[in-house]
């Protein structure tokens, strides 16, 4: 069975960290299969990228040991996407200030969705709520 691309995105974010700076950062995925138009995977992807990237640059400093968690899954007219991690927290009025934070922002826009962001002493969620697409039908040629 293929993984999804998702799961694949992170384990070598995840895998490129480990090399570089001798951490063990664990990864844990809950990604549901999502066939999505590439107009929303590739902001999608981008988003997830960022996210994951900033969680294991910043979330552990001083840290050898961490853990990501990354969720997609869809709830009635809605798709989740959730990064979260166990570290140290950030200051929310920090959390999107830089440039990854804009285009975070500025990708959920894009899809017609929002952030929300939630940080304490326990770690860091980020989630991407982004409103469902109504499921289109493919037009029977023998009606």
């Amino acid at each position: 069975m293929r993984r999804p691309i998702w799961m694949t995105l992170c384990r070598d974010l995840i895998a490129s960290v480990d090399r570089e700076g001798g951490t063990s950062i664990v990864l844990k995925t809950d990604i549901e299969s999502e066939l999505l138009p590439t107009d929303r995977a590739i902001p999608i992807g981008l988003i997830v990228n960022e996210l994951v990237t900033n969680a294991v640059k910043y979330a552990f400093p001083g840290e050898t040991k961490g853990t990501v968690t990354v969720t997609l899954k869809r709830v009635p007219g809605e798709l989740r996407l959730t990064v979260a991690d166990d570290g140290k927290g950030i200051d929310p009025r920090r959390a999107d200030s830089g440039l990854g934070g804009r285009l975070v922002e500025g990708f959920a826009q894009q899809l017609g969705g929002q952030v929300e962001r939630e940080s304490g002493s326990q770690g860091t969620t980020v989630r991407l709520i982004l409103p469902s697409r109504a499921k289109t039908s493919i037009p029977n040629k023998h009606d």
